[in-house]
């Protein structure tokens, strides 16, 4: 439960702390994302991987998700690995990645295809704080 609560926590820091790259100009705020994207992505598959099946497994458990239908939203998600566990835990559901950051769409569209999601998730290039999706969506 420790672990689930630090990484929850780590993904609200995360998202939070994006509103401060906008007064960057768009030059270096591209390369900012650019490589934040890079450095989270080697610690997301390196040091963060093997958390992510518990975790998944803790929030369909929590949430009942095994046998539910409809969409789910990983919100902050960057290179889509806790996505990736949460499809191979949810038959019925298709899940978006919301990340403000679009560089981390490669490292997700890779993960994707190593795991045959294509048609069980997607990632779309969404601010938190003004998301894409109209109330209830998912």
């Amino acid at each position: 439960m420790i672990h689930v609560k630090r990484y929850i926590i780590l993904s609200l820091i995360i998202a939070f702390t994006f509103p401060a790259f906008a007064q960057k100009s768009n030059a270096s705020l591209q390369n900012s994302d650019k490589n934040q994207a890079a450095q989270f992505n080697d610690t997301a598959k390196n040091k963060l991987a093997p958390n992510y099946p518990y975790l998944a497994q803790f929030i369909v458990d929590r949430f009942k998700l095994q046998s539910k239908t409809g969409i789910g939203l990983d919100i902050g998600g960057g290179p889509g690995d806790l996505t990736v566990e949460l499809c191979k835990r949810t038959s019925s559901m298709y899940w978006i990645v919301a990340d403000i950051n679009p560089y981390y769409s490669e490292y997700y569209y890779q993960r994707a295809a190593e795991n045959n999601l294509f048609n069980r998730a997607a990632f779309i290039k969404a601010d938190v704080h003004s998301l894409p999706f109209r109330d209830n969506y998912a």
